[in-house]
């Protein structure tokens, strides 16, 4: 059972019904009744209050919720690690001999009609034609451009600003380790399964 169904049933057993309930919540004829007249209401809502935490509570001991708990510790892991931004001047990494060929091919085609996902079928057949001679004329630069990114990205790799930021990331990700550590035990405890004993003296 979700929340939003423990909810639905909360709601559905208050017995508060649509005379006593405005857009805004309880409205003023509800406000200004007296507390007799406000007692089988709210008893009602105390009974439907009780079944919601009872339902709650069952809930949070399901396997269901277990596994609830460890998807939310990996949403929140991957949510986290993505707010940590890497440092400024990363060097783009080049285009390779087949794109550099693609990239010529779109013009030609869009001529002809040819866009979008139609692209690719119909370049991947051109570059099959073109040889070992006709692609090394899109290969060879890119190799080269493939050379100086690397020298580039292992001197950005080497700033100060880049080892901090493996030090944040390293950080955060130990972090997460223990919050997902204590989920874990956690959701074992709330399902009923087994805890630690306190030690004796």
């Amino acid at each position: 059972m979700g929340s939003s169904g423990i909810n639905a049933e909360y709601m559905g057993s208050s017995g508060i019904n649509a005379e006593y309930m405005g857009s805004s919540g309880i409205n003023a004829e509800y406000m200004g009744s007296s507390d007799k007249k406000k007692a089988p209401y709210q008893k009602k809502a105390d009974k439907g209050k009780a079944a919601y935490i009872a339902a709650q509570e069952k809930y949070k001991k399901t396997p269901e919720y277990a596994q609830f708990l460890v998807d939310k510790a990996k949403h929140d892991k991957k949510q986290k690690m993505n707010a940590i931004s890497e440092p400024a001047g990363k060097p783009s990494r080049p285009m390779s001999g087949y794109m550099r060929f693609t990239a010529t091919m779109r013009p030609k085609l869009a001529k002809k009609g040819i866009v979008g996902i139609k692209v690719a079928s119909h370049a991947s057949e051109a570059w099959g034609k073109l040889g070992d001679s006709g692609k090394a004329k899109y290969n060879d630069p890119a190799q080269k451009d493939m050379e100086k990114y690397k020298k580039a990205k292992d001197k950005w790799m080497n700033t100060p600003a880049y080892k901090a930021f493996l030090e944040e990331k390293k950080a955060v990700a130990d972090q997460i380790k223990a919050e997902e550590k204590k989920a874990k035990r956690k959701a074992k405890e709330q399902a009923g399964g087994p805890t630690k004993k306190a030690k004796t003296s």
